[in-house]
């Protein structure tokens, strides 16, 4: 089993943790069970005990998907960068902000976070291999992520924003999209 690369920052973990913690806060009040989390995300009950009382670090889509069980949308911003808006980020952006299935709304998000962080690696003019080796990854496996071709950890998106000088925000917000 692989191991995972570590965290580039110390607040790294603490803010997943407090994202965990507003994630089971907003389960409670809705008043659901952690099987009914299950169901909904596609995960057993114990999957979701074992993901609310340890530290983890799920996949960018299943904090997506454990979002909107309470009305809630996860956006993550790249901050301390230069460079992040492009053309194609714009582009992405009005796909996010127009689409009206929550599971095709919530891919656009992704994408536009991954085309954030490839516009701001360009505007710094360092290297993908660079990158990759200070995030503790592969070139391939970085330019995947900059692509939006893969689902990765939140971790992951850290340690890429971390490595070009910056940090990605994290925010649940109350869902406000029509029939999403």
């Amino acid at each position: 089993m692989p191991t995972r690369a570590p965290d580039l920052h110390t607040e790294d973990a603490e803010v997943r943790e407090a994202l965990r913690a507003q994630l089971v806060q907003a389960r409670v009040a809705a008043g659901m069970s952690m099987g009914d989390v299950g169901a909904v995300t596609g995960h057993t009950k114990f999957a979701v005990h074992d993901w609310e009382t340890r530290p983890a670090n799920p996949r960018i889509s299943t904090l997506q998907r454990r979002a909107r069980i309470p009305r809630l949308v996860l956006t993550m911003t790249p901050v301390g960068l230069d460079g992040t808006e492009d053309t194609d980020t714009v582009t992405f952006r009005r796909l996010a902000e127009t689409a009206t299935d929550p599971t095709v709304q919530d891919a656009w998000w992704r994408v536009l976070v991954c085309a954030q962080l490839r516009a701001a690696r360009r505007a710094t003019g360092r290297p993908a291999a660079q990158v990759a080796a200070v995030m503790g990854c592969s070139f391939s496996a970085l330019l995947a992520t900059e692509a939006g071709r893969d689902d990765p950890n939140l971790a992951t998106y850290q340690r890429f924003a971390r490595a070009l000088g910056g940090r990605l925000h994290l925010e649940l917000q109350p869902l406000t999209t029509e029939g999403a």
